[in-house]
């Protein structure tokens, strides 16, 4: 494939122009393409060959003269919105308007280089936050995941060539800290929302003792309950948007959808909780159905997820608890159930995560301690058998015994020569 360059007069300095032929249209008519580059002969000689090889890769893409803004707003938000979850695409939008359109909403998308989405990034991070402040890495890092899934669909629909985020880096989010509370604080904070929101008891006590998530909380039904096999079935999630309208999604993950065994102290709780459901309802002249919410505000619905939320922040700082959070329940119930001795893979299912390895990478600070009393209890096995405990010697013997070192047959001896 041949092209050509030529001088263009021009008083800003240096033009030239590239041109060649590019793919036949349908109608079988020639496909000039023209560029005009700003530099030296080398310089335009370079995009012209630049030009040639992406026409003969087949990656060449037409130039476009829309924004990102219209890309967003007329292709890509109206697609993606029938393919994901209303939550998805609430936080999605949330980042699209606030940092994308904001910044780069009228650059045109065919123009949109690595450099400009890199200085986007440094601009997020030293004062693309409220007030001008700083954002946060794992904010800037949605950012980035977010324009990076758009410029996908942009390539797979021909309008840009290839995805100039891909090869942007940015900011490495810290790792998320979160605060586990030991035993005593978890009975003090429970009583403190029994005093001040007592709607809000039951809820908080079975956060800290199941690991439930809030909207896995709040979409539990009396059918999900079983008092008799001590069981809570997680089967959906309660959400409410920005528009104040809610859905119920499944749960967050296939492994989510799942079944918790329940304490005592639970079945106890949740069967004085059954009761007063009953109770209540008979004074409204109702029966209670299987499918009402287990945990309702005082219209049936689910509760406000920003109202319980609210709640818990107001007693956990009455109580002196800095920065503790809802979610911090679930880290708590995992933390302590860990050192009690649960298996990981206990604590992983209960908790609905993907994999256990997500489980000991989220938990990897209670794991020292773990080590060490699996070292202690070693230990004590070991002195034990030097001591000539009986039990533990035989114990050991018979072990040794049943299962043998090696398996298979006895390696060949070695001639001597």
């Amino acid at each position: 494939m041949k092209g050509s360059v030529t001088k263009v007069k021009s008083k800003s300095g240096d033009i030239w122009r590239i041109f060649t032929e590019g793919p036949r249209g349908i109608d079988s008519k020639r496909n000039r393409i023209t560029r005009r580059i700003q530099g030296t002969r080398s310089e335009a000689n370079r995009e012209l060959r630049k030009l040639i090889k992406e026409i003969e890769d087949q990656t060449y893409v037409r130039p476009t003269d829309i924004t990102l803004r219209d890309f967003f707003e007329s292709r890509y938000l109206p697609v993606i919105e029938a393919t994901v979850r209303a939550t998805t695409f609430e936080n999605m939008l949330q980042y699209i308007r606030a940092y994308l359109l904001k910044n780069i909403g009228e650059v045109k998308i065919s123009e949109l280089t690595t450099e400009r989405v890199q200085e986007l990034y440094r601009f997020l991070s030293k004062r693309g936050g409220k007030n001008g402040r700083p954002l946060a890495p794992r904010t800037v890092l949605k950012v980035h995941q977010a324009l990076r899934s758009a410029l996908d669909k942009a390539v797979d629909w021909e309008l840009v060539a290839r995805n100039v985020a891909t090869r942007a880096v940015h900011p490495k989010p810290e790792r998320v800290e979160f605060k586990v509370l030991n035993s005593a604080q978890v009975v003090a904070m429970i009583k403190e929302i029994g005093q001040t929101n007592p709607w809000a008891e039951t809820i908080v006590f079975l956060a800290f003792y199941t690991g439930l998530r809030r909207s896995e909380l709040l979409g539990l039904r009396w059918i999900d309950l079983d008092l008799g096999r001590a069981t809570l079935s997680v089967r959906r999630s309660y959400h409410r948007l920005d528009d104040r309208s809610s859905v119920i999604n499944p749960p967050k993950t296939a492994r989510s959808s799942r079944s918790v065994a329940l304490t005592r102290s639970t079945v106890a709780r949740l069967t004085m909780h059954l009761a007063g459901a009953q109770r209540t309802a008979g004074i409204m002249g109702k029966k209670l159905d299987e499918n009402d919410y287990l945990l309702p505000w005082k219209d049936g619905q689910p509760v406000r997820p920003d109202s319980l939320t609210q709640a818990f922040r107001r007693a956990a700082k009455k109580l002196g608890f800095r920065n503790l959070r809802f979610q911090d329940t679930r880290h708590t119930h995992a933390s302590l159930l860990l050192l009690t001795g649960a298996h990981p893979k206990i604590v992983s299912e209960r908790l609905g995560h993907a994999s256990v390895a997500f489980t000991l990478d989220t938990y990897s600070h209670v794991l020292p301690g773990l080590q060490q009393a699996a070292a202690d209890r070693f230990d004590q096995l070991m002195t034990g058998v030097s001591a000539g405990d009986p039990s533990i010697e035989n114990y050991v013997i018979e072990k040794s015994n049943r299962t043998p070192l090696l398996s298979g047959p006895p390696p060949p001896s070695r001639s001597t020569r």
